[in-house]
């Protein structure tokens, strides 16, 4: 397995270094450190000292040399180390994934986000709308009580060819690692105020809705490579996603997996409203796939 974490000058950085050893430590997995950088020829200025783009370049291959020793001295991992330039992060970071073929890229919590969450920056929702790599997204303060090794993988799962690829994907996930496989899906309670229907109709209505989730599952798993795997399935009901996230009993040894969209473009990352808002209530490292990821 092959991840690209990406890193840059500041704080954001420490969570998405800190899973990326947790997964390396599960998978024993190549890591590449990448840090992106504008070209010297984008900002071309007569009066610019040629020695200043230079310390640039020096300062961001001892950003990257620096995190590579943190990995080795901290977490007994060796890194790779790329200093790419662009002047997107998110698109850089998209191409040089690309570029090594790698499996998954890691980044950390925008600025400003509370411990616990994952809150969404600039380089963050570039790569969702750029990247053809699946996309792990870290929550700010994981490098607090950062895990040796991933201990479950669980899929958001809903109906449908994303679905059954994002579940596909988990289970191959909880193979390789050798742990348990957990698969989640939210069903949003709508509650009818106002109406002529009593509370045991509305029950009834949720009760069908419950069978019906639990049977998707149920065939969608059938339709999947789960032998050897120890497996558990969730409805998890709530009045909005992040309710019914809240009803799971989260670790942060977790890894959950959400698929993208059908929204999107193909073999691109894309979150639908649904998905968008499981990503902001997670409050565990989070994987989104591209759609039609293989």
């Amino acid at each position: 397995m092959k991840l690209v974490v990406g890193v840059a000058d500041d704080a954001t950085s420490v969570d998405a270094v800190a899973f990326a050893a947790t997964v390396a430590g599960t998978y024993d997995a190549h890591v590449t450190v990448v840090t992106v950088s504008a070209t010297a020829d984008e900002y071309i200025n007569d009066h610019l000292d040629p020695r200043m783009g230079q310390g640039r370049a020096d300062e961001e291959a001892r950003l990257v040399d620096s995190i590579a020793e943190v990995m080795s001295s901290k977490f007994g991992i060796r890194a790779q180390t790329v200093v790419h330039h662009h002047r997107s992060l998110g698109t850089g970071l998209s191409e040089i994934a690309a570029d090594l073929d790698a499996d998954m890229v890691i980044v950390g919590s925008g600025p400003g986000g509370s411990i616990g969450r994952f809150s969404m920056g600039s380089t963050t929702n570039a790569l969702l709308h750029r990247s053809a790599v699946p996309l792990v997204l870290v929550p700010n303060g994981y490098a607090r009580h950062p895990a040796p090794r991933i201990g479950r993988v669980l899929v958001a799962f809903a109906q449908g060819q994303e679905g059954e690829a994002a579940l596909a994907r988990g289970a191959a996930l909880a193979r390789a690692g050798g742990v348990p496989l957990r698969v989640l899906t939210i069903l949003v309670r709508h509650r009818v105020y106002g109406s002529d229907l009593g509370a045991d109709a509305e029950g009834g209505v949720l009760t069908a809705s419950l069978e019906m989730l639990r049977e998707h599952q149920a065939h969608a798993l059938a339709l999947t490579d789960t032998d050897g795997l120890e497996i558990s399935t969730e409805v998890l009901v709530g009045d909005s996603p992040q309710a019914a996230l809240g009803r799971e009993d989260w670790d942060g040894e977790d890894l959950l997996v959400v698929a993208s969209g059908t929204g999107g473009l193909l073999k691109r990352v894309f979150l639908g409203d649904t998905n968008y808002k499981i990503l902001r209530a997670a409050t565990v490292a989070t994987m989104v796939l591209p759609r039609h990821h293989d």
